[in-house]
């Protein structure tokens, strides 16, 4: 298969909706969320066959984070303790009965485990108080966000402790809402990151003499001119303002939504009868464009249930 540029970078691409993206999560973020998992099951001793495994030919009797890389194991094994210190810090140990725990190697204090804190020295030297065990209790392990919350293992929670975080914007919203026509938002969040493949970006990498608008045959087509400083265009948009999009309905969150799909039907439309006359050489007129948006956006308002109530009849 041909392989080709993407419109988006991949790591815009995985970032949730409301920093920008498509909430894909990326290959990276996921493995250490596996990781994540496999460690937590180890600590935990999980009932599987895996985990079973590993306690008893290749921990022992020792601690999973003291355990030396064997030169002789399978790679999964050794590239999750090369790696193990990168999660220490998340997983938290509360003492009850002391049992599964190591006072020296495991993170059971707001510093750090001691065994990267204090010598072994410095430990049989130092005064302190005597730890009071609970012995009707086991020990706990919890997963510690990066706010500081403990939970048990979610792969959830775990993503968003390694995931790059990123400012939110502020038209998400416009894009991803929960009765929106999914092509029409993936269309209308390329338009607004202006990743739409337009003349003037191509122009870069395709040489070619014609780069005007196909419709109005004036300017130089960018994202900016077909939506909606383009003639034809604005014409479009000019039809509904026009109408004053005079809705039969009362409610403020149906109006709300109807807009919405409103301004994503008007950004693919407008996009399609652009590829249309590019590429298969087929016109469509203002007035036609006009009855094709009110029949889809019409169409789509008889499906929506608005705070439990089922809406029929013509928005358009």
């Amino acid at each position: 298969m041909a392989q080709g540029k993407g419109k988006v970078a991949w790591k815009d691409v995985c970032k949730p909706k409301d920093e920008g993206g498509l909430v894909i999560r990326s290959i990276q973020t996921r493995n250490k969320t596996l990781t994540a998992f496999h460690i937590w099951s180890i600590l935990t001793n999980r009932d599987s066959l895996w985990v079973k495994w590993i306690h008893t030919y290749r921990l022992g009797s020792k601690n999973f984070w003291q355990v030396k890389v064997p030169w002789d194991a399978l790679i999964s094994w050794r590239r999750i303790l090369g790696i193990r210190e990168e999660f220490r810090m998340f997983f938290r140990t509360d003492i009850s009965n002391g049992r599964d725990v190591s006072l020296w190697y495991d993170n059971w204090l707001p510093l750090g485990p001691l065994a990267s804190r204090l010598s072994s020295r410095d430990f049989h030297n130092m005064d302190g108080t005597v730890l009071v065990l609970n012995d009707s209790v086991e020990d706990k392990i919890f997963w510690v966000s990066r706010d500081g919350k403990k939970s048990n293992y979610k792969e959830s929670i775990v993503w968003e402790d390694f995931r790059a975080v990123n400012p939110p914007v502020n038209w998400y919203h416009l894009t991803w809402f929960s009765n929106s026509i999914p092509k029409h938002s993936f269309i209308l969040w390329l338009a607004i990151r202006r990743k739409l493949m337009t003349q003037d970006r191509m122009q870069f990498w395709h040489h070619t003499e014609n780069l005007c608008c196909v419709f109005c045959h004036l300017q130089l087509e960018s994202v900016d001119h077909l939506f909606f400083e383009c003639p034809f265009s604005s014409g479009i948009c000019n039809f509904f303002l026009s109408k004053g999009l005079n809705f039969p309905f009362r409610e403020s969150k149906l109006l709300n939504v109807v807009n919405k799909l409103l301004l994503g039907c008007l950004i693919y439309v407008i996009w399609q009868e652009r590829n249309l006359r590019i590429f298969q050489s087929q016109f469509r007129s203002i007035d036609q464009i006009c009855a094709d948006i009110e029949s889809t956006v019409g169409y789509k308002i008889l499906s929506l249930r608005i705070r439990g109530r089922i809406f029929h009849g013509s928005c358009l």
